[in-house]
């Protein structure tokens, strides 16, 4: 998204890059990587705190999406919500994706949580404006809701590593019921304050069998199964081991 227009604070011209940071797609040994963009140099997002400082736009919101992964055996990375009130007249453009047909999910996982961009929502002047947008007049006083996308699910969300999941609910990025009803996991919380998380094993064990035969929706939007991509299989699954050094030499350090 790129943002433009006179900032009155320094005098002078200004254009604003925002880049959609989102979640990565899962990959089959790991979980994809959350809040990241550009991800062919690996960056993180940018805080908030900068932007504020260089352009006419305060925020008002710039949270992590729970819940927004796709869900799998390995999970999507989570998605991002950026809300802020514009401080001058200002242009918009958006050259986004995933909006309709959010990152799908793999052999099993789920399709993720989809992009929105909207301005003033929930009043009279609402304009959903996509991911496909130029020359977006936005006035000074207008507030703009950008919603990115998490990353796609790879192989059944029962075959997740209950562990795994307890710590997602620690961390807040995944709710209880969403370990629950799509995991099949049920989490103890003892001082929550503490981070007393637990597995109730025998509880999940009885859940997972009670799922095991659960149908999650078919389609093309959020958290439902990609009917072209439901029955993938890999020939090989390969550990992080054996694909360590073709990261390497294909992506910067972290992937």
């Amino acid at each position: 998204m790129c943002l433009g227009g006179f900032n009155p604070r320094t005098q002078k011209n200004f254009v604003q890059y925002t880049y959609g940071v989102g979640g990565e797609n899962a990959r089959v040994f790991r979980d994809g990587k959350e809040l990241i963009f550009m991800r062919f140099c690996n960056a993180m997002c940018v805080p908030q705190e900068l932007e504020e400082r260089w352009f006419p736009n305060v925020f008002t919101k710039y949270v992590a999406v729970k819940d927004s992964c796709g869900h799998g055996k390995t999970r999507g990375g989570f998605a991002l919500i950026r809300e802020y009130d514009v401080q001058s007249d200002e242009t918009l453009t958006i050259h986004g994706d995933r909006e309709k047909f959010p990152p799908f999910g793999l052999g099993g996982g789920t399709n993720a949580g989809g992009c929105k961009l909207i301005v003033n929502p929930g009043t009279d002047k609402e304009r959903n404006i996509g991911m496909y947008a130029t020359g977006v007049q936005l006035k000074k006083g207008d507030h703009v809701y950008y919603n990115t996308a998490g990353g796609g699910g790879w192989g059944n969300p029962l075959e997740r590593d209950p562990e795994l999941v307890c710590r997602d609910v620690m961390d807040d990025w995944i709710s209880l019921e969403c370990a629950k009803d799509i995991y099949g996991v049920i989490i103890k919380i003892g001082d929550a304050e503490a981070l007393e998380f637990s597995v109730d094993v025998k509880a999940t064990k009885k859940q997972r069998e009670t799922l095991k035969d659960r149908k999650i929706p078919e389609g093309y939007g959020p958290h439902q199964i990609q009917p072209y991509g439901k029955d993938y299989k890999l020939a090989w699954e390969p550990t992080e081991e054996e694909v360590q050094r073709h990261i390497t030499i294909s992506r910067p350090p972290g992937w």
